[in-house]
């Protein structure tokens, strides 16, 4: 990269070096491909505003999309793209998980022609057996052309090469409405017209864009692979409303399995359902009755979509299954009886519901009081209940699993604990803040795993949400993605200049000579203290703390105007150059020596 020259107002300001990066991609044989859908004047096809449909490779091959090709009639259309990895079915009406990849004006060669749409960056498409989805919105009007294939679902492959395939797709048509509009109908069965080129390369160069996002997103917290979904029947033939819901799930990795996120079928008679979440190791049949052995994860007030649209509950704290082993779940409404489930008219429990490489969804247990009469649950484990075998869970379950590699608490159970810092006191200058970006880096020679925060924050009974992720905060205080929600915590505050301990449900874990971030949130108030650093170089990170097995580098204060700080708030004050007033409790389980 060689010096520049930079202007301002038309004015020259001399030779200058450009501040960034390239990202830049060596194939040593990258082979030029088309996969083509149906095309012609003897395809019927009809307008849409917006088509979403999936695509899968093939082929273990390194596979790049650049271009993709569409019938648009009208003579400038400006064309959105979006795209998300795993299917676009069920997630047409938000924009959670999917990545914009630009709006584009095209040059329109009509109905009859193809019109090209150039992507400003290749997007990398996983290796066989994962799908990326695809959307695409004309924002001006409705003129995509797509194909009716006259089939009613998304599971029908409508184009194939030896490398690429292409799904039957689902059309969502509303000129000029939001374009991730839930009150818009979404209607199955047609498909993309038109053309996708892509590259196929040789070698095995993974530099380019990970994981169908642009640019690429860093793995999740715990070293974990991307999110898959498990799908049960989503039509099913005797779909029944119940109040509770038990079922198992079984794991068939070697890996941990963790599921973030419940989605289901909820009818919406109240305004707000509220579903609590029981999980348990091993099976529900005998626990039905008992709360012993059970965890509770957490009540979600949900917005309920109603029995055709699917309602995603994201879970506060993620649940762990074991390699090769079984977990129960337990869905129960609180304030009505309007959990979709599907009624396999058999008394049977534990069969598979749902299977693929990763986990299986088993056959349940559907709880109900009073004969059917009234079906409302006061508590959920009532003895009083009717437990009735033969149920199914109706949705899907979002997962990811680990490398060999992650750890969780029980491998750092009998190391040694730590604190790092501790920064705390009168005569230390701070500042109160809202929310607090920082990143912590591990200089040991094995694994750092933290498991607690030390605070300095004045409220008494301070609310605190707690995320992480892999690498630095940088650039990331904007967007969830990428970022793990650790759960929220009432604390037992102990004022201003004294330690306030948060203990993690689950900890982290960093890897020698790898950056981690935090972000702390307090939604309501501003009592987190931070020390401030007043001759702060925002050019250079600066480490606010060093024993020789952690970093703590100096962060970023959050504050919003508007009392209320919402977690990745937009527009809110972000100011560099605060620490952490307080410190991080960890374990190792290497050799430390007397400095440590």
């Amino acid at each position: 990269i060689y010096s520049g020259t930079g202007t301002t107002d038309g004015k020259k300001l001399g030779r200058l070096g450009f501040s960034g990066n390239l990202r830049y991609r060596v194939c040593d044989s990258c082979e030029p491909m088309l996969l083509p859908t149906n095309i012609g004047k003897e395809v019927e096809t009809e307008e849409t505003q917006g088509l979403f449909f999936d695509i899968e490779a093939s082929t273990a091959k390194p596979l790049f999309i650049h271009t993709i090709y569409l019938r648009i009639e009208k003579q400038a259309p400006k064309v959105q793209v979006f795209t998300r990895s795993g299917t676009h079915a069920h997630h047409e009406d938000s924009a959670d998980g999917w990545t914009d990849l630009g709006t584009y004006t095209l040059e329109a060669q009509g109905k009859d022609n193809l019109t090209p749409l150039v992507l400003d960056s290749s997007l990398k498409i996983q290796p066989k057996g994962t799908r990326q989805a695809f959307y695409l919105v004309q924002l001006d009007n409705d003129d995509i052309h797509i194909e009716e294939l006259n089939v009613d679902n998304v599971d029908g492959v409508q184009m194939e090469d030896d490398y690429l395939r292409i799904y039957a797709g689902t059309k969502k048509d509303a000129k000029g409405a939001d374009t991730f509009n839930e009150d818009v109908k979404n209607r199955r069965g047609y498909g993309f017209s038109g053309t996708i080129s892509y590259s196929l390369c040789d070698d095995d160069d993974n530099s380019g864009p990970d994981g169908g996002a642009i640019p690429p997103a860093p793995d999740p917290v715990e070293s974990c692979d991307d999110s898959f979904e498990l799908y049960t029947d989503l039509e099913p033939k005797q779909p029944q409303r119940v109040p509770g819901f038990l079922f198992d799930v079984e794991s068939s990795t070697s890996q941990p399995i963790f599921i973030d996120q419940i989605s289901l079928y909820i009818r919406d008679r109240v305004e707000k359902p509220e579903i609590q979440v029981f999980t348990r190791f091993g099976t529900h049949v005998g626990h039905e009755d008992s709360d012993s052995g059970w965890t509770d994860i957490g009540t979600y007030a949900i917005d309920a979509r109603g029995r055709d649209m699917i309602t995603h509950l994201k879970l506060d704290q993620p649940v762990t299954i074991q390699p090769n082993e079984k977990q129960a779940l337990y869905l129960v409404q609180l304030n009505d009886d309007e959990i979709y489930t599907e009624d396999l008219e058999n008394d049977s429990v534990n069969e598979p519901h749902a299977t693929n490489d990763s986990l299986q969804i088993q056959t349940g247990t559907r709880k109900d009081y009073d004969g059917g009469e009234n079906k409302k649950i006061v508590e959920a484990f009532d003895n009083d209940a009717k437990n009735m075998r033969g149920y199914g869970f109706r949705g899907n379950l979002r997962y990811s699993f680990c490398r060999s590699d992650s750890k969780n608490d029980d491998d750092f159970a009998s190391c040694e604990s730590f604190t790092a810092a501790n920064r705390i006191g009168s005569d230390i200058d701070t500042k109160e803040g809202q929310g607090f970006f920082f990143d912590v880096k591990a200089t040991a020679t094995e694994t750092v795993y933290i498991d607690g925060i030390n605070l300095n924050i004045e409220d008494d009974s301070p609310k605190v949400q707690v995320f992480s992720r892999p690498g630095t905060h940088v650039g990331h205080e904007d967007s969830a993605d990428g970022w793990a929600d650790l759960g929220t915590y009432t604390l037992e505050g102990k004022g201003e200049n004294a330690v306030t301990y948060l203990n993690l449900n689950r900890g982290v874990s960093i890897q020698p000579n790898e950056k981690h971030a935090f972000y702390l949130v307090q939604s309501d108030k501003d009592d987190i203290h931070l020390e401030k650093y007043n001759d702060f170089d925002n050019d250079e990170p600066v480490v606010h703390f060093d024993n020789g097995f952690l970093q703590i580098f100096v962060g970023t204060r959050q504050t919003d105007d508007e009392d209320k700080l919402t977690p990745f708030k937009k527009n809110t004050s972000v100011r560099r150059g605060y620490g952490l007033s307080g410190g991080l409790r960890y374990k190792y389980c290497g050799t430390t020596s007397s400095s440590g």
